[in-house]
């Protein structure tokens, strides 16, 4: 098993939410200040980390880049979390 697949065993897959939280939590960033940084209102911001509300991938392009992180590292968890959705694996999908 790769350390990705054994991670994810622990916590779970790694969502935009997650990594979302995760920023926030790494930068000591409320949630209040984090929502107004996304112009996006708290409970929606709560949705996302939840993951019961969804981004567009333009949104969420143009977030990673407000917070200076890798583009591609989000679009491909952003792709990776369609995938999951509709029931097949992502490294199925990309090797065809």
């Amino acid at each position: 098993r790769s350390p990705k697949n054994i991670i994810e065993s622990i916590i779970g897959p790694v969502t935009i939410g997650s990594m979302l939280k995760g920023y926030r939590t790494t930068h000591e960033i409320s949630i209040e200040d984090m929502s107004h940084k996304m112009k996006v209102s708290k409970e929606e911001l709560h949705k996302i980390e939840a993951g019961t509300e969804q981004l567009p991938l333009k949104d969420v392009i143009h977030l990673s880049e407000k917070l200076d992180e890798p583009k591609h590292v989000y679009a491909r968890v952003w792709c990776e979390e369609q995938v999951r959705r509709v029931g097949l694996d992502f490294d199925d999908v990309v090797r065809v």
